[in-house]
């Protein structure tokens, strides 16, 4: 297996007076998606899942939680003794500095379950409906786009069809993989949102970026999604694609830090979450094995608080033969 099964939505929100999500607002999103997630499914109603009878079998830990099941399907769960959530949430920045009526949401899933995606859906269309930012305004879900993962598109952008909100269990295609292009002799990589990667309990500066530990973060991620909701991933592909990642080349780096903060109610505190901004350019040999995962994890983000956008970067290859 080279790739990882994919869902990609776009929900379309509409609110009838102007609201506004905060600097941060796929925490907020990440938030209210897990309580009326929980809402939506729980069938005992106990205050939390450790110790349900029936947590093993409920779609709610496996979609938002990090735990292990009773059962772990990989090696690599028992070892981190967690798996990782399938979903990223990407929101509209436009709500973040100003008050808006329409506000869009995406919502990236990677998963061999159709069902999942409808599940978390219903669940955003709730959580919008109950009233989202420090007003509360409720948000009406007027419109769900899918994208065409199989088609591949300009830019690597794929098509995007509108689905029927009535029926989406019955209107959703299949997961599927993103078609990637050939690898090129060189890549920009700019990082969208804040690039939070940690490497040896520090979480990487400006000038201590380099290419291979973003490679591997990007690879250790598509692994522990793998063995978390793919029962047919094969882990050691990509341990040798991350050996081979050491042969990667930084040519260029125009990186800054962006603080950024979200607030707690667990903690009763706001919660660090910056990261790094800016765009690097890599080239070599090595870009050939890692190029599929490294073009495939544009959608699933790469590094901390990806479930909440962050990590997001856009790749742009480079026809030339790379300046060494």
């Amino acid at each position: 297996m080279n790739a990882l099964p994919l869902t990609l939505l776009r929900l379309h929100f509409f609110a009838s007076i102007p609201v506004r999500l905060g600097e941060f607002p796929g925490a907020v999103w990440r938030g209210a998606l897990g309580a009326r997630l929980r809402e939506l499914v729980c069938t005992t109603g106990l205050p939390e899942c450790n110790g349900c009878p029936v947590v093993d079998q409920c779609p709610y830990p496996a979609l938002f939680e990090t735990r292990v099941p009773a059962d772990p399907p990989s090696a690599l769960l028992q070892h981190n003794g967690a798996t990782t959530p399938p979903f990223v949430l990407r929101p509209d920045a436009s709500g973040e500095d100003q008050d808006v009526t329409r506000t869009t949401l995406g919502l990236n899933l990677v998963s061999q379950d159709a069902r999942a995606c409808a599940l978390m859906v219903r669940a955003l269309e709730r959580a919008g409906a109950l009233g989202m930012g420090h007003n509360r305004v409720p948000l009406q879900l007027v419109s769900i786009e899918q994208a065409d993962v199989r088609a591949g598109g300009e830019d690597g952008e794929p098509p995007w069809r509108v689905l029927n909100n009535d029926s989406i269990d019955q209107s959703l295609e299949p997961p599927s993989a993103m078609v990637v292009p050939p690898a090129p002799p060189a890549v920009d990589v700019r990082l969208v949102t804040p690039l939070r990667m940690r490497i040896r309990g520090r979480y990487v500066t400006p000038d201590a970026f380099d290419p291979v530990s973003f490679v591997r973060t990007v690879l250790r991620r598509a692994t522990h999604l793998g063995a978390s909701h793919c029962p047919d991933f094969e882990e050691s592909e990509l341990a040798r694609i991350g050996r081979r990642a050491s042969h990667l080349r930084l040519l260029s780096s125009d990186l800054a830090w962006r603080d950024l903060r979200r607030y707690s109610a667990r903690q009763g505190r706001a919660v660090p979450m910056g990261g790094l901004l800016g765009t690097v350019r890599i080239a070599g040999e090595a870009l050939n094995d890692v190029w599929p995962w490294l073009w495939q994890g544009q959608w699933w983000h790469a590094g901390k608080g990806t479930t909440m956008g962050l990590g997001q970067y856009h790749l742009m290859p480079l026809a030339g033969a790379p300046e060494r």
